[in-house]
This record gives C-alpha cells, structure tokens and sequence, in this order.
C-alpha cells in the first residue's frame, strides 16, 4: 500500500502544485527512486519543476517543457482571490 501512494498519488498530488503532467511525475519519481534511492525520489519532482522553467524560458527548447506540462485549464472561480458573498 505504502507503494501505491509514494508511486501513484503522492506525484499526482505534487505535480497539481507545481504543474507538472502526472504521468511525467510518477515517471521520474520511479526513475529517481530506481538511480539514487529515496533521496531521489524526493527530489525528482523538484528537479523536473527546475527543468521545465528552464525548458520554458529557452525558444528552441519550448516544446519539451510543453511536454512536461501539466495544461489542464482552471477555473476562474479558483483564480480569484476575492471572497464571493
């Protein structure tokens, strides 16, 4: 069980945070895990989010960061920071 939630949930939470695909993020966290142990599995999602910035900030390597994206739209309810009475 603790597997399922270190593999599959835990990387579908994070990366809604810091908007990474899921897929990708369940990916490098298996890859961190299997090359440096529990240390990469912790910082695999960080690495990644660092990765894409760059790739994002970078004209040619605009694609790839796409890639790594998470392009879900959200809401504007959520955007807000008004309080709705």
């Amino acid at each position: 069980m603790k597997s399922i939630d270190n593999n599959f949930i835990l990387p579908k939470l994070v990366a809604s945070k810091v908007r990474i695909n899921a897929l990708i993020s369940v990916i490098v966290v298996i890859v961190g895990g299997s090359l440096w142990g529990i240390p990469g599995m912790f910082l695999s999602i960080p690495v990644t989010a660092i990765l894409k910035v760059i790739l994002d900030h970078s004209k040619s390597l605009k694609p790839w960061g796409k890639f790594l994206g998470d392009d879900t739209p959200v809401s504007p309810f959520f955007k807000s920071k008004r309080k709705i009475l």
